[in-house]
């Protein structure tokens, strides 16, 4: 990666990656219809068709939230209760598990209606 794409902004004049994390923070994780949750004992995994995904505890309590409608700032202030957190301290976790789930295709991100 170039240092053009480190200093990118928008038409604005606002850091890009900072627009696409708002966009984010406004956003609705939705979980794909054909992903199951799965457990034995206390560990926690995702399924779809023939692929697993073991979940760590962030990215579970991430998961239970999305089920629920809620935008983002409202899944990590479910992960920080159910997990014991601070808000601000699930903040990041929280978005890095959303964001893998995404890149794995077990969920979408969506702008409210």
């Amino acid at each position: 990666m170039d240092s053009q794409d480190n200093d990118a902004t928008t038409a604005d004049g606002v850091p890009a990656d900072r627009t696409e994390l708002s966009s984010l923070f406004d956003a609705v994780p939705t979980q794909a219809w054909d992903v199951r949750r799965r457990h034995y004992g206390e560990r926690w995994w995702l399924v779809r068709h023939n692929e697993v995904y073991e979940l760590d505890r962030v990215a579970d309590a991430a998961w239970r939230a999305c089920g629920e409608g809620r935008r983002v700032a409202a899944v990590a202030r479910a992960v920080a209760d159910d997990l014991g957190l601070a808000p601000t301290d699930a903040l990041e976790p929280t978005i890095t598990a959303l964001v893998a789930l995404n890149d794995a295709g077990l969920l979408r991100f969506t702008q409210e209606a």
